[in-house]
C-alpha cells in the first residue's frame, strides 16, 4: 500500500448524544484527528441548535442521520459523502467514544513488523462481539475503498441493529484477501487491549467510565486505571462535565473509582484557604469536633453556628479551652442563626451564605469549606447514633492533609464526602427513602440537571463533607428559612433531608467531580460487614455476579409483593401485629 500524498484523507466520525450536544470531548478528538486526516466528517444521530453550531465549528462537514449504533451511523456517513470518498486516498472510520492520549502514529505511513504496509489498520487485534466492546476504529487505504467487500459490508451495516462489529468488518476484508494489521502489539491474550489495558495505542475507551459496574466487574476490567491514566492530561478538567449526563452519578463514581483513602502528606503542595463551618446545636459536642480538627496542615478559620444566645455563650466559654489546642487556627466566629428550621443544613446554606457566594470580583472567601456538625441522632439507639457520627466525622477528618491534597491535585474535584453509611442502617439500595419525589421537584426548581440514581443517591449522609464553594452554587441563595420545616416536620420528604441528598448532584451539575473518602480503619470495618451481608444474601443464588444480582432482585421484589399482599389482607381482617408477621412468613414459604 503506497499512500497517495495528494489525495485527501477523510475521517468519518460517528457521534451519539441523547441531547444532541457536542462537547469538549468531541472537539479534542477532532483536533487529534487533524494530525492524521485532511477532512473530518461528523455524523450525528441528532443535534440541538447549539450542538450543530459547535459541530460545524470543529468538523469540515456535518451529517445528521438516525442510527441505533455507531456502525449504522458510520454507514450512513459513508453514503452521505460517497462522492468525496471516490477521490480520497484513505479513510478513517471511528466514533467519539474514545479519549485520545499521547502521541499517535500516522497509519498512512505506518509499517507492520515485516516492513510492509497493510491495506488496513485497526488499533488493536479485534475479537468476536462481547457485552462490552471497544468503539470502532479502522483506517482503510484506497485499495480497500475500491474493494467490493468494503462496499458490500457497509451496505449491510445500514440496517444494523447491533449484530455487526469491527471484528465482522475485519473478517470480511481478510476473506477478500486484504491484509489488516494492528497499530499496537498486544499479545495473543489481549485481543481487546483497548479495554483490557487502558491507554493501549494512546486511547482510553469511554465505556470503561460509563458502563454498568456489574459488567465491568464480571469481565474484571480495570476502569479505575482508565480514569487514573486520564489525570494529568488535557482530559482531567473535562471529564466531570463530559460524564455528567453519561450515566447516573453513583454508576460513574463506581466505574471511575471515585472512592479514596487519603494518606497523610505532612506538608501540602500549595496554599489552601480553608473555612470550617460547624453547626453546634449541642455545645458539649464541641470538644469532639475540636479533637477531630487537631493537626490541621494549613491555616484555617472556624465559624461556628448555633441556635441561641445562651448556646453561643456556652460555646465561647468552651472555645477558650479548645482553641489553644488547635494548630493553624487563625480566626473564630460564633454566629446565632435566625432559626433552627432545617438544623445544620439551613445554618450552613443560609446562616453562612456570605461565605459560600463569590464577591463582586468572583473570589470566594475560602478555597475549600469543611462542613461539620454536632450530630447526635437522638431518635436512634445510642450505639447506632455513635457509629453514624464516627463514620461521618471520622471519614472526613481522618486524614485532613491527605484530603486537602486531593483538592490541590484535582482542580476538578468539587466535593469530598463519607461513603454511604450502612452499618446499623438499612440504607443500601434504598436510601432515597421517601425523599425522591421532593428531590426531583427541588432539583428542577434549582436547575440541577443530573440523572438521578435509581438506588441510593450519591450523597453525604450525615451532611458532613468538604467542598469548593463554587460546587454548591445551585443551593446558595436559592432557599429561604421558610423552605425548611420546623421540628414537627423534620422527616423524610422535608427540605433538610432532600437537600442532604442533593449536595453531590449540585456539584456534579456544576461540572465538578465528587469523591468519597474514608480512613483505612473505617474502610476495613465497612468492608467486613458488607462482605458478610452479601454472603448472606447471595449464598444460595447461582450464576455470575451479574446474574446473582438480577436473580436476587427478582426474588426480593417477588417476596416484597407477597409479603405486602399478606400484610394488607391481614389488616383488613383486623389481625394483631404479631399475627400479621406470621401470616406474611407463611405466604412467603408457600411462594418459595
Amino acid at each position: 500500500m503506497s499512500p497517495d500524498v495528494d489525495a485527501p484523507r477523510i475521517a468519518i466520525v460517528a457521534h451519539r448524544d441523547p441531547r444532541g450536544d457536542v462537547g469538549a470531548r468531541v472537539a479534542l478528538i477532532a483536533e487529534q484527528l487533524r494530525g492524521m486526516v485532511d477532512r473530518v466528517v461528523l455524523v450525528a444521530d441528532g443535534l440541538s441548535d447549539a450542538g450543530r453550531q459547535r459541530a460545524e465549528a470543529i468538523a469540515d462537514r456535518v451529517v445528521v442521520a438516525p442510527g441505533p449504533t455507531a456502525i449504522a451511523l458510520l454507514a450512513a456517513g459513508l453514503t452521505a459523502v460517497d462522492a468525496e470518498m471516490r477521490d480520497a486516498g484513505a479513510a478513517l472510520v471511528t466514533d467519539t467514544e474514545r479519549y485520545p492520549i499521547g502521541d499517535h502514529r500516522d497509519p498512512g505511513r505506518a509499517q507492520d513488523p515485516s516492513g510492509s504496509r497493510p491495506d488496513a489498520w485497526v488499533l488493536v487485534p479485534t475479537a468476536p462481539r462481547q457485552p462490552l466492546e471497544p468503539s470502532p476504529w479502522l483506517w482503510a487505504s484506497r485499495a480497500v475503498l475500491d474493494d467490493a467487500a468494503w462496499a458490500q459490508w457497509w451496505r449491510s451495516a445500514r440496517d444494523d441493529r447491533g449484530a455487526l462489529g469491527m471484528h465482522d468488518l475485519v473478517g470480511a476484508l481478510e476473506a477478500a484477501g486484504r491484509s489488516v494489521a494492528a497499530l499496537a502489539e498486544t499479545g495473543e491474550r489481549s485481543v481487546r487491549a483497548s479495554l483490557e489495558s487502558p491507554g493501549t495505542a494512546g486511547f482510553v475507551e469511554r465505556v470503561l467510565l460509563t458502563a454498568d459496574p456489574l459488567e465491568l466487574e464480571e469481565q474484571a476490567l480495570d476502569s479505575r486505571s482508565a480514569a487514573r491514566s486520564l489525570r494529568g492530561s488535557a482530559w482531567q478538567g473535562i471529564l466531570p462535565e463530559d460524564l455528567r449526563l453519561a450515566a447516573p452519578p453513583r454508576q460513574v463514581h463506581t466505574a471511575v473509582g471515585g472512592m479514596a483513602i487519603p494518606v497523610g502528606v505532612g506538608r501540602l503542595s500549595g496554599p489552601v484557604r480553608l473555612g470550617v463551618l460547624s453547626h453546634v446545636f449541642y455545645p458539649d459536642a464541641l470538644a469532639e469536633i475540636g479533637s477531630a480538627l487537631r493537626g490541621m496542615p494549613t491555616g484555617w478559620d472556624w465559624i461556628v453556628t448555633t441556635g441561641s444566645e445562651a448556646s453561643k455563650a456556652d460555646i465561647e466559654r468552651r472555645l477558650e479551652t479548645e482553641a489553644p489546642r488547635l494548630q493553624g487556627l487563625e480566626r473564630i466566629e460564633v454566629r446565632v442563626v435566625a432559626s433552627n428550621r432545617g438544623r445544620d443544613i439551613s445554618a450552613f446554606l443560609l446562616g453562612c451564605a456570605d461565605l459560600l457566594r463569590p464577591d463582586a470580583g468572583g473570589r470566594f472567601a475560602y478555597d475549600v469549606v469543611l462542613k461539620l456538625h454536632s450530630k447526635r441522632s437522638p431518635q436512634d439507639p445510642i450505639a447506632r447514633a455513635e457509629r453514624f457520627q464516627r463514620h461521618a466525622l471520622g471519614s472526613i477528618t481522618g486524614s485532613l492533609d491527605g484530603m486537602l491534597q486531593l483538592f490541590l491535585d484535582e482542580p476538578e474535584l468539587g466535593m469530598a464526602m463519607p461513603p454511604q453509611i450502612h452499618v446499623g442502617y438499612p440504607t443500601l439500595g434504598r436510601a432515597w427513602f421517601g425523599n425522591r419525589p421532593a428531590a426531583e421537584r427541588m432539583a428542577s426548581r434549582l436547575s440541577i440537571d443530573v440523572p438521578f440514581d435509581e438506588g441510593s443517591p450519591l450523597a453525604p449522609y450525615g451532611s458532613m463533607f468538604a467542598a469548593r464553594p463554587a460546587a454548591l452554587a445551585p443551593l446558595v441563595d436559592r432557599l429561604g428559612w421558610r423552605d425548611f420545616p420546623d421540628e414537627s416536620g423534620y422527616r423524610d420528604g422535608g427540605a433538610a433531608h432532600v437537600v442532604e441528598r442533593l449536595f453531590a448532584y449540585a456539584a456534579i451539575g456544576e461540572g465538578f467531580a465528587v469523591r468519597t473518602v474514608t480512613t483505612p480503619e473505617l474502610a476495613a470495618e465497612s468492608h467486613q460487614v458488607l462482605e458478610w451481608k452479601l454472603q448472606e444474601i447471595l449464598r444460595d443464588v447461582p450464576g455470575t455476579s451479574r446474574q446473582q444480582v438480577l436473580l436476587a432482585a427478582v426474588a426480593t421484589r417477588a417476596a416484597a409483593f407477597a409479603s405486602g399482599a399478606a400484610v394488607r389482607a391481614a389488616r383488613i381482617a383486623g389481625r394483631a401485629p404479631g399475627r400479621l408477621a406470621r401470616s406474611a412468613r407463611r405466604t412467603l414459604r408457600r411462594r418459595g
